[in-house]
């Protein structure tokens, strides 16, 4: 218990050998003492156990009658030690999405429009999605990748974030087929920023294909916190092709249509890009 009564310190009982523990670490940073890294990885080599013994740096727990310890194998410095805030900001769809169903002991909490750290808290429970996301964040940052560099971390971090947001958008529209057939109908098979056509580049292959955008991106809506269905009409959406499905996608919030269209038309009069008409 801590010294106001609350059993805030119970989630040290949860991880199970084998699980896989991130390391935070604030106070490596001589710009700015705060910011939090993911400074290495572990696993959890054995359950909880309670203890007399103090921890070598108790801080204010240094009065306390008894302790958790919990055992950690495989310790690995990542060589490429990310901000969180930025790997927070790559991952705030990731976040958001989980923030409906997000386990007790979960990293983050719901905050006006967003969220924020939930307070706190010593030892997170990450979900399923955002664990998949820390891997691929420290596959790339860790010691043992000899072509690891900060590139290529923060380049993992998007990739799997702009990947996350496909493969949900990908399945609202499965779960809503009637609106993608209806998107179609209303507009038609051509990408509304750039124009190509699957069918025309790819033939009888590409006849029928095209991927459907929310104008107003699912994990950006302020109903995405809320637990019952999220209300899209035909006006929302738009058919692009895949390229310029992830260029939207590219920054958030994401780039709305003229802005996107204008971006292709800055490159095409720059001779760099050949629009199709």
């Amino acid at each position: 218990m801590s010294k106001d009564g609350a059993d805030r310190y119970a989630v040290m009982q949860h991880p199970a050998p084998g699980e896989q523990v991130f390391h935070l670490v604030a106070g490596i940073s001589g710009a700015d003492p705060r910011q939090r890294v993911i400074y290495g990885v572990s696993n959890v080599a054995a359950a909880a156990e309670e203890t007399s013994s103090k921890p070598l740096s108790p801080g204010h727990w240094g009065d306390a009658e008894a302790y958790f310890r919990i055992a950690l194998a495989n310790f690995e410095e990542m060589a490429v030690k990310l901000p969180m805030d930025e790997v927070e900001a790559s991952l705030a769809d990731v976040i958001l999405a989980d923030l409906n169903e997000r386990p007790k002991h979960y990293p983050y909490a719901p905050y006006r429009d967003g969220f924020r750290g939930a307070q706190g808290i010593y030892l997170a429970k990450l979900s399923p999605a955002l664990t998949e996301a820390f891997r691929a964040v420290t596959e790339f940052s860790a010691s043992g990748v000899t072509h690891a560099d900060e590139e290529a971390a923060r380049a993992a971090v998007s990739e799997f974030a702009e990947g996350d947001r496909a493969r949900r958008e990908s399945a609202f529209f499965k779960r809503n087929p009637a609106l993608r057939a209806a998107a179609i109908q209303a507009h038609g098979l051509r990408c509304v920023a750039c124009r190509t056509s699957f069918a025309e580049t790819y033939g009888p292959l590409g006849e029928g294909y095209i991927e459907i955008h929310h104008l107003n991106p699912l994990a950006e809506r302020q109903d995405s916190l809320s637990t019952g269905p999220l209300k899209t009409k035909i006006e929302d959406v738009a058919p692009l092709c895949a390229n310029c499905h992830r260029m939207v996608h590219r920054r958030r919030p994401a780039l709305s249509l003229d802005e996107l269209r204008d971006a292709i038309l800055s490159a095409s009069a720059d001779g760099r890009y050949h629009r199709r008409t």
